[in-house]
C-alpha cells in the first residue's frame, strides 16, 4: 500500500490589516488492486482589520478510482452552513443535494488542523 498525506499552511496579511489563512489538506493512497483514494479538503478563513474571522470557505473533493470507474464527490461550505455536494460517477453528475454541516465526516487528522489554527504551526501526533 502507498500513502502520502500533504499539508499546505498560508497566512496572509495585507496593508490594510485585513489577514487570510489557507490549510490545504491531501491524503493519497493506492492499495494493491490499484484502487487510488484522494481526499483534497481546503478551508480558507479571512479576517477583518481587526482580527474578527469574516468568512470561513471550506471545500472538499474525494476521488476513489478503480480501473474501470471514477467516482467523485465535491463539496462546498460557507461559514459552516450546509454542505452543497454534488457527486459524480466517471465524470457525469448523478447527485446534486445539501447535508448538514456537521453530518460530512472525512478522513482527515483534524488534529495537525487544529494545530495549524491555534498556534500556526504544524504538529504531527
Amino acid at each position: 500500500m502507498i500513502k502520502k498525506t500533504t499539508i499546505k499552511f498560508d497566512i496572509e496579511v495585507n496593508e490594510d490589516n485585513t489577514a487570510s489563512k489557507e490549510i490545504e489538506y491531501k491524503n493519497y493512497s493506492k492499495n494493491s488492486d490499484n484502487e487510488e483514494n484522494l481526499l483534497t479538503y481546503k478551508n480558507i478563513i479571512k479576517y477583518d482589520a481587526d482580527g474578527n474571522k469574516c468568512e470561513n470557505k471550506e471545500t472538499f473533493n474525494k476521488i476513489i478510482k478503480t480501473e474501470e470507474n471514477v467516482d467523485e464527490m465535491v463539496g462546498n461550505s460557507a461559514n459552516n452552513n450546509d454542505w452543497k455536494i454534488l457527486e459524480y460517477k466517471n465524470h457525469i453528475l448523478e447527485k446534486d443535494y445539501s447535508k448538514i454541516y456537521d453530518n460530512i465526516k472525512l478522513d482527515i487528522n483534524y488534529d495537525i488542523i487544529k494545530n495549524c489554527e491555534d498556534k500556526k504551526y504544524i504538529v504531527d501526533k
